[in-house]
């Protein structure tokens, strides 16, 4: 079965709103996260989470904190593909060499990961399409003007190796309706989202996956905000949770390699 919800905290967002059960893992006082992440916090927050599972559902705080996900999939150590949905595409190229960020950590991932063979982005501004640059047919852009059909097509396509899957969502992606972030919006709508989700997920290996997209106090965050967004952490994880307890045989026989 998978590992259930991880929930780290860096802003305190998740003392202030709903959140769903799980383990809760204080990261408050490690200095150097808040949208930069220097090598020895990047050291201490993957100790922190060395022994919890990577079958699960991960919650990351705010699109500022968006750079986990490499830590998370850094675990995967076998090929797989990414598939973010996100407003932003994550790739910027970096300001301190080094340095993760939550703007170009997509990139990292790319560079330095020899595991992932391919990067799915979904619901991007179409402003931002050019942050991708060359990447030799590994990444597919999928920007939000496309209509959902055309999307999960493209997606189904792009994805039919059957390579094991990571997924990761910002909130972001979503209308100002359905979240509420510190970052542009994108205009998908939480049963879009979770659609889109089912089908790439469906009859697929998913590793993993987590969400960020929080509204911290600090960032303007409100009792409206955080209702707002626990409805929908709500949702994802329901079908996140569905998604990988359908995966739970390949998982176990594909890393039970490792206990051998």
């Amino acid at each position: 079965m998978p590992g259930g919800c991880v929930l780290l905290d860096f802003s305190g967002v998740y003392r202030m709103m709903r959140t769903p059960p799980g383990t809760l893992v204080d990261c408050r006082g490690i200095e150097g996260t808040s949208c930069y992440c220097d090598a020895e916090a990047a050291e201490e927050i993957a100790r922190r989470i060395a022994s919890l599972p990577l079958h699960a559902v991960h919650f990351l705080d705010s699109g500022d904190y968006h750079y986990l996900t490499r830590l998370w999939t850094a675990r995967i150590g076998r090929p797989y593909a990414l598939v973010l949905l996100d407003n932003h595409p994550d790739m910027q190229a970096p300001v301190f060499p080094g340095v993760m960020s939550c703007g170009g950590w997509v990139r990292d991932i790319l560079a330095g990961d020899p595991f992932c063979r391919k990067v799915l982005v979904v619901g991007t501004d179409p402003a931002l399409a050019g942050e991708a640059g060359e990447t030799d047919g590994r990444v597919l852009l999928l920007d939000r003007r496309l209509p959902a059909g055309v999307q999960r097509r493209e997606a189904e396509a792009f994805l039919s190796d059957g390579l094991p899957l990571y997924l990761s969502i910002d909130k972001d992606v979503l209308s100002s309706r359905w979240a509420a972030t510190d970052w542009s919006q994108g205009e998908m709508d939480l049963d879009g989202l979770c659609g889109f989700l089912r089908c790439v997920g469906e009859g697929r290996a998913v590793i993993g996956a987590d969400v960020c997209g929080e509204l911290p106090l600090g960032k303007g965050g409100s009792p409206q905000a955080w209702e707002c967004n626990a409805v929908a952490n709500e949702k994802l994880l329901a079908i996140l949770d569905e998604i990988l307890r359908n995966s739970d045989d390949f998982i176990v026989s594909l890393f039970s390699i490792d206990n051998e």
